[in-house]
């Protein structure tokens, strides 16, 4: 809910020139054990598993490919069993720069943690409109309720019930993307 899956979507965009090999995008969300992963992982990949040692022919498929950015996404479900084979994987395959988005971190000596916080918004209720909208929070909610309902708009009567639904959401993004589309729906 914080943006990981964005942030990381648009870093491997901007990355794609650095790695020969290119980016791959590999969704772990629906992986709930090591088999479901390694299908995830192929499908990233563009490659087909077949019978016998899945981890060897992933390992070997992404050795062939060169200098690559592999993004793992939401690995929360098979963080244990990454865990224990990351670091591994990234030894063997050492052109290779794994970019893994979870809930918490591998523990991993070669891991760089980076934390994603929720976007800021004001201690207290800004009175102006243009105060408002320099919250990044604010400004997000307003961009998907505009989104949702082309007519809404943040003046001084809506300002007051937007902060303090961003406040209720502590500025989550996706909890504001959510809360957002609802103005199609409802009237501030």
């Amino acid at each position: 809910g914080i943006g990981k899956t964005r942030l990381a979507g648009h870093w491997s965009r901007i990355q794609d020139s650095t790695f020969s090999g290119g980016v791959r995008f590999c969704r772990a969300r629906a992986a709930r054990k090591e088999q479901d992963l390694f299908s995830a992982l192929a499908s990233g990949l563009g490659t087909q598993l077949t019978e016998g040692d899945a981890e060897k022919q992933l390992l070997q498929s992404i050795r062939n490919r060169g200098p690559l950015l592999l993004v793992l996404d939401n690995i929360d479900h098979v963080w244990s069993y990454l865990q224990g084979n990351l670091e591994r994987w990234a030894t063997e395959c050492e052109d290779v720069c794994f970019l893994v988005t979870g809930g918490r971190p591998l523990g991993l000596e070669t891991e760089r943690v980076i934390r994603v916080p929720h976007l800021p918004f004001p201690d207290e209720c800004p009175l102006l409109v243009p105060e408002c909208m320099k919250s990044d929070a604010i400004r997000l909610f307003v961009l998907r309720a505009q989104r949702a309902n082309p007519h809404f708009r943040i003046n001084a009567a809506t300002a007051s019930v937007v902060y303090e639904i961003v406040k209720g959401l502590d500025g989550s993004p996706l909890a504001l993307e959510l809360a957002a589309a609802y103005v199609r729906h409802a009237s501030l």
